[in-house]
């Protein structure tokens, strides 16, 4: 995120973000303890990643593929379920952080590289070779996230350039990307970005249906969201119930089930600066993001920074405290796990992957719903 001017306040604003993370989750055992697994169809195991890197992008393809990336130019493959983890080598890219990546199966893989030169790799065999398929080396420019409506469709955005998100998209499975149209991007208001925290304060949906989470020291304190339903071509602005300052605002959004504008949207963040603050920390949407509820009390109990939806019909959200999981939709939460992790990503298998600081990774198995 890059709240305010200046690459000194920018690097410190990330070394505080980052830092505030860790030693949080220092404040645990290291263990997997899960608070309630006998009541929870779910089971989660510690697995070895090899590295130290923090890991902020994850994105499982099915029950034993899945990728991971983060700092340091890393990029992290199983395809047999965890049991081991390669890393595998961009060429030129030891510098970059690699804060998301999306893939559609072993072999194909995008991994999105945050700061100025912002760097896309692509590879298409696993790994063995990579494309550079996006680069931009404005001074402003920062990513956020990227996310894939399908095979081929996609869309990518980062922090405010001259006065509005940068936003790109791609009609060919990332191969090359195009300008998303100025005049149709809503003006930012002074002190607004995105939280690069999972990459996920970007989601997408249904009939070209897609959100942003945004946050940042704005007038009003309160959290704004952009939303597109043409596939990311254009954009509208709208608040949130989540409430918005230097290190809060919205961190995570996921869509749940329904089409149009009937979906089910939840969403997640708080103040990274408070991570055992459980104060306006979920948000429920059920028109499609364009109104929102604050979840009541009985919310994740802290800072969360990503969200997802298990395939037993449940949602999880974690962050550096711990895992919370709901099972009515996000009304209500209970604790899982007291260990931090910064993303999720679930297949829809019901296989997935948490992923955080020092390397941290655990898989995450959702016993399916009985039919």
């Amino acid at each position: 995120m890059r709240l305010l001017g200046g690459s000194t306040l920018v690097a410190f604003l990330a070394m505080a973000f980052w830092s505030s993370m860790a030693a949080a989750e220092q404040q645990g055992d290291g263990t997997l303890d899960q608070t309630d697994a006998s009541s929870e169809p779910v089971t989660l195991t510690k697995q070895s990643s090899g590295v130290n890197a923090s890991l902020r992008g994850v994105c499982a393809v099915n029950r034993n593929v899945c990728w991971a990336s983060g700092t340091q130019g890393i990029c992290l493959r199983t395809i047999d379920g965890g049991q081991s983890w390669e890393s595998l080598t961009v060429p030129g890219a030891d510098e970059i952080d690699f804060r998301d990546v999306h893939a559609w199966s072993k072999d194909k893989a995008l991994l999105m590289g945050i700061a100025s030169p912002a760097r896309f790799f692509l590879t298409k065999d696993g790994g063995q070779s990579w494309t550079e398929v996006y680069h931009n080396d404005d001074p402003a420019i920062f990513f956020d996230a990227v996310a894939f409506w399908d095979q081929k469709r996609g869309v990518a955005f980062g922090d405010p350039v001259d006065g509005r998100l940068a936003l790109i998209t791609t009609s060919d499975g990332g191969e090359t990307w195009q300008d998303v149209d100025r005049t149709k991007i809503p003006p930012a208001v002074e002190g607004e970005g995105g939280f690069a925290a999972s990459g996920t304060c970007l989601a997408v949906g249904k009939n070209g249906l897609a959100l942003i989470g945004l946050g940042g020291a704005v007038p009003g304190g309160q959290a704004r969201l952009m939303r597109s339903e043409d596939y990311g071509a254009s954009w509208t602005a709208m608040e949130s119930p989540i409430r918005a300052d230097q290190s809060s605002g919205i961190f995570s959004l996921c869509v749940v089930e329904g089409s149009g504008e009937s979906q089910r949207v939840i969403g997640v963040g708080g103040d990274y600066q408070k991570p055992e603050a459980a104060i306006d920390v979920a948000m429920l949407s059920s028109d499609g993001g364009k109104s929102w509820k604050l979840v009541g009390r009985s919310c994740p109990t802290g800072f969360r920074s990503a969200v997802a939806h298990m395939a037993d019909g449940g949602l999880i959200t974690c962050g550096p405290n711990g895992i919370d999981i709901s099972r009515d939709g996000g009304e209500t939460w209970s604790a899982f796990s007291g260990t931090g992790f910064h993303a999720i990503s679930l297949s829809p298998g019901g296989v997935g992957w948490l992923a955080g600081s020092e390397g941290r990774i655990a898989r995450l198995v959702c016993k399916q719903p009985e039919r």
